[in-house]
């Protein structure tokens, strides 16, 4: 994995690229699990620097030559996108021959929009379990009861007694 900085003075790298050995492989499987990991080795770097992509570029190289797919976006996409993106690119490659290389980059970066925070990080589906367990914790320890299981009190059954339009008119606080 390599970076290359746009000049002197800046912060923000003009690309992120990386490559992974795949020794003659075929399989669209293969190609595909390959761009995962693409996908997380580079999603991982643009996190870490806050940053987002505004083009990706995959290349395959292969025994008859070089193929790439270029992909440009009007607004900077965030890397939990990324794997999606390569995955698109896959197909236009056009590939005939086993690859050997398969190399993706990200280009022309730009600082990633400002996000909702959230009370809590990670997948959805991690999120949801860590809350029901909470939940149930909490159920446990304060017994909490539904609305619909409320019944009024005695002293409200007195008052309706005492002050017949409490209710209404009805003396009866039932539903």
């Amino acid at each position: 994995m390599s970076s290359h900085e746009q000049g002197p003075g800046t912060a923000l790298p003009s690309s992120l690229t990386a490559s992974v050995t795949l020794n003659g492989v075929f399989n669209r499987e293969a190609l595909t699990t390959a761009c995962k990991e693409l996908a997380g080795l580079l999603a991982g770097r643009l996190r870490c620097k806050g940053l987002a992509y505004l083009e990706v570029a995959l290349e395959a190289e292969t025994e008859k030559g070089t193929a790439g797919a270029v992909s440009r976006f009007g607004h900077g996409r965030l890397p939990a996108d990324l794997a999606l993106h390569l995955m698109c690119l896959l197909p236009r490659l056009g590939l005939c021959a086993p690859v050997e290389r398969l190399t993706a980059t990200v280009r022309r970066l730009v600082p990633a929009p400002v996000e909702q925070l959230a009370l809590f990080g990670g997948e959805e589906h991690l999120r949801r379990l860590r809350l029901e367990r909470v939940l149930a914790e909490m159920n446990q320890k304060h017994r909490l009861a539904r609305a619909s299981a409320l019944v009024p009190d005695r002293r409200e059954r007195m008052l309706a007694f005492y002050d017949p339009w409490r209710f209404g008119g009805r003396s009866d606080p039932g539903p």
